[in-house]
């Protein structure tokens, strides 16, 4: 059986088997006594109408603002993994929406926020007018995001996104079952800041890269259950390339054993270089496979509702190459802070979080070059995250890594949202092994976001994601202007 086939074969298997284990057991919950059955021909209509007669409820953006003005909308937290002697559900990051509150279960077809956009968007160096219809569609645990985008110009319809039966992908923003703390969780779509365990081997993992427009039908899936659980993420479903696992289990509730693995069986494909004879630009021929595995170690030591605090040990290797480990580590959050700090020490052909924001772009590492010579000394240094919340309707998270023999890497990112959700800005700068600060470099990337409500059912949107290609000599750059109509 080759590779593709194993790794599907073990998606699917996880998938299936969760599924089953979720409509035969459902959640967790504690033994009630019987009630007396009320013999009520009422009570008796309206509970077969609530489970046989399913409604259609539409929810608009008008809706939704009256519960917004009697209660502040809070940016949310950065993304937690799972933390030992609670239920590992990870903190929606700021571009996530927390999940609501649990309902009682029925068959009402609920779809939500039904509208459309229009505008125009830049990608790949060219112009495009653009429309796309949006709503989203929740029954049961099953939801379903569409938004089917349509982009032309003088040329007429921009033909790639729609050439091909695996561009089914662009008419969905997402397909899920379940939700982030459930005991079965998957999603299918872009994957946009993936963490495998305190993300040593992978951190905010984007599947698509920071600015490419083309959507892939990605995959992150989590099964859980009191004693351990299992993450896995692919990056397209259509096309296999690469994907990564974490299964781990506590022996008891205060201790959390975690294994983690990411394999990319071509980093080279689709990507292109120069040749030196012809000075042409042509693609990459096939690199070699790329497996990284590990393990990670945490005991919680506080676990309240304002504070948490997790000390964590993490070892990584790369596949006939180097490796390294973080320990001691500590991770947590206290009132309006949420932090992580590591000491790590690896050697110079290991690159620690190698599956990161920047991966799908930089990619493949050519361990050829000199700063990967294994003859070089080990680096060591510090990592270090912090989120804070200064007000209700500010949120910002900054990283920071500084080790010896190598340039250090920094984060900032800065999200406003009103309290009647008016206003939405998102400002984020990302540079690794900064030199000097500067855009143009692979290393770099810039995003910004912004909405403003112009009247009740409409919003001005503003987008731009950056990156620096050194093979093309040109700026990777996305963006988007439009108007956001809700019906």
């Amino acid at each position: 059986m080759n590779t593709k086939k194993l790794i599907m074969s073990v998606v699917i298997g996880l998938i299936l088997s969760a599924l089953y284990f979720d409509f035969s057991y459902g959640k967790d919950k504690p033994d009630k006594p019987e009630e007396p059955v009320v013999s009520n021909k009422e009570t008796r209509k309206e509970e077969s109408n609530k489970k046989h007669k399913p409604r259609i409820i539409i929810k608009t953006r008008k809706d939704k603002r009256k519960d917004v003005e009697t209660k502040p909308v809070q940016p949310a937290e950065p993304a937690q993994p799972a933390v030992p002697g609670e239920s590992p559900a990870p903190t929606p990051t700021p571009e996530q929406k927390p999940p609501e509150p649990e309902q009682e279960e029925t068959n009402d077809i609920i779809i939500e926020n039904p509208g459309t956009k229009v505008g125009a968007t830049s990608t790949e160096g060219k112009t495009y007018f653009m429309a796309t219809l949006l709503f989203d569609i929740t029954w049961r645990k099953l939801g379903i995001g569409l938004d089917t985008p349509l982009l032309w110009n003088d040329d007429g319809i921009r033909k790639e996104d729609w050439d091909e039966w695996q561009d089914i992908a662009n008419i969905f923003s997402y397909i899920r079952y379940g939700k982030k703390g459930d005991n079965f969780y998957t999603k299918l779509g872009v994957i946009d800041d993936a963490t495998l365990g305190y993300g040593f081997i992978m951190r905010r993992y984007r599947n698509i890269g920071i600015a490419d427009y083309n959507r892939k039908l990605g995959t992150e899936c989590e099964f859980k259950h009191y004693r351990g659980g299992v993450e896995a993420i692919v990056n397209d479903m259509m096309d296999f390339r690469f994907g990564g696992m974490r299964a781990y289990f506590l022996p008891i509730p205060q201790i959390q054993i975690g294994i983690t693995a990411g394999y990319d069986k071509n980093p080279a494909k689709d990507k292109l270089t120069v040749d030196p004879v012809t000075i042409q630009i042509v693609p990459l021929p096939q690199a070699e496979e790329l497996l990284v595995y590990g393990g990670d170690l945490s005991v919680l030591l506080m676990n309240r509702e304002k504070s948490r605090i997790v000390l964590c040990a993490n070892y990584g290797k790369v596949n006939n190459y180097g490796d390294g480990y973080a320990a001691p580590g500590i991770k947590g959050k206290t009132y309006m802070f949420d932090y992580q700090l590591e000491y790590r020490n690896f050697s110079a052909d290991f690159v620690p979080s190698i599956f990161d924001y920047f991966y799908e772009d930089i990619r493949p590492i050519d361990w050829t070059l000199a700063q990967y010579n294994p003859v070089n000394p080990h680096s060591q240094g510090i990592y270090a995250q912090v989120g804070w919340r200064i007000f209700r309707w500010l949120y910002t998270t900054g990283e920071f890594t500084r080790y010896t023999e190598i340039k250090p890497d920094v984060r900032l990112k800065i999200k406003l949202q009103d309290s009647k959700n008016i206003l939405q800005m998102t400002l984020g700068y990302e540079q690794k092994q900064v030199d000097e600060f500067t855009v143009m470099n692979p290393n770099t990337a810039v995003i910004g976001r912004l909405e403003i409500g112009l009247a009740e059912n409409s919003r001005f949107g503003f987008g731009l994601t950056q990156t620096y290609d050194p093979v093309l000599q040109n700026f990777k750059r996305t963006t988007t202007l439009s108007t956001n109509i809700s019906f």
